[in-house]
């Protein structure tokens, strides 16, 4: 969505801001990572890359949650967006690109523990997820032709 990154550049000034000058800058640099969910990133094997590993899998956990919760979530997103301007047709579209995107990937989530436990939900939710957004997508078309 528009525009990319400042969500999570925001995330990490306000950890920061929180935190003053005991802030660990490897927690600002998992909370930008996040931005970059739909590439595959090459994470060291230390405990670095461990936190950054960790804070992607929390953030996309979410989608491992019942069905119900998920659709919420994805409603909750949509209408945090709205104020923005953007058209709703556009804003469905952006999200069926994005979970499609997630989808294509090996792994949505990085840890073992993460991937063993939630990923096959995960890829459930986000195959609804997708029907769900396009079913919305083709009625808007509809109703914009009539």
């Amino acid at each position: 969505f528009n525009p990319p990154m400042l969500n999570e550049l925001l995330s990490a000034k306000a950890y920061e801001s929180f935190t003053g000058s005991n802030h660990d800058p490897l927690i600002s640099s998992a909370i930008q990572a996040t931005a970059f969910h739909l590439q595959d990133q090459e994470l060291p094997d230390n405990d670095e890359g461990m936190v950054i590993k960790v804070m992607l899998d929390v953030d996309l956990v979410g989608f491992a949650q019942s069905l119900d919760v998920v659709m919420q979530d994805s409603h909750n997103i949509l209408m945090e967006y709205m104020p923005t301007g953007v058209p709703l047709q556009t804003l469905f579209e952006n999200s069926i690109k994005f979970l499609n995107e997630l989808l294509s990937r090996t792994r949505i989530f990085y840890t073992d523990y993460f991937f063993n436990t939630y990923e096959a939900l995960a890829r459930d939710n986000i195959k609804a997820s997708i029907e769900m957004a396009e079913t919305n997508l083709k009625m808007m078309v509809q109703n914009a032709a009539v």
